[in-house]
């Protein structure tokens, strides 16, 4: 259903559907507005977007293949990288194709295509194989529970705050989350995780 949902918005972004431009539009506005009218809000979320950075993901992916190599969890190891190397090569063609631009005004640097977020589908693409891994290795409780929650916050947070810094339009970050959401559980199904 979620790649469904995702080809329908990757072909209205593409098409440039006029209602879907002037809600990005709108949004987006309020949104940085809203940013610099309120400085706590602002630095909120330029601090929460450098967690969905390139480089912090990158470092925890590979300390999380380690530790799972140590604990001889092979088939978990490759869910990560398999996942990681997927989504983000399906990011790459998507953002390549459709060659969205990013809102003029921005509040933080940002380089590259608009859509899908790369932040949001990285930090979705993590919090999705927490989530696993989190399903598969730890027994059903509160510390899995909490885990869950947090990973979960923490990848809409990042989401919105690409929004908040005026770098991405809305759909790009509903797509993002799409995107990951979509390549995720196939990757999990291919690796046969919950063998």
């Amino acid at each position: 259903m979620t790649a469904i949902v995702f080809a329908g918005l990757t072909i209205a972004v593409a098409a440039h559907a006029g209602a879907l431009i002037h809600a990005d539009a709108a949004l987006v506005n309020s949104a940085r507005s809203a940013s610099l009218d309120h400085p706590a809000l602002h630095s909120l979320m330029a601090a929460l977007t450098r967690t969905g950075g390139s480089a912090v993901l990158i470092l925890a992916g590979l300390v999380t293949v380690a530790a799972l190599l140590a604990g001889r969890l092979w088939r978990a190891a490759a869910f990560v990288v398999v996942a990681a190397v997927s989504t983000t090569a399906v990011r790459w063609a998507v953002r390549a194709a459709v060659a969205r631009p990013r809102p003029a005004e921005q509040l933080a640097p940002a380089e590259g295509w608009a859509y899908p977020s790369g932040h949001t589908t990285s930090s979705t693409l993590a919090a999705l194989v927490a989530v696993a891994l989190l399903l598969r290795l730890v027994d059903p409780g509160p510390r899995r529970s909490a885990g869950i929650a947090v990973v979960t916050v923490w990848a809409v947070g990042v989401g919105l705050s690409r929004v908040f810094l005026a770098v991405h339009w809305p759909t790009d970050v509903i797509g993002g989350w799409l995107l990951a959401a979509t390549v995720v559980p196939l990757c999990a199904v291919a690796i046969r995780l919950r063998d």
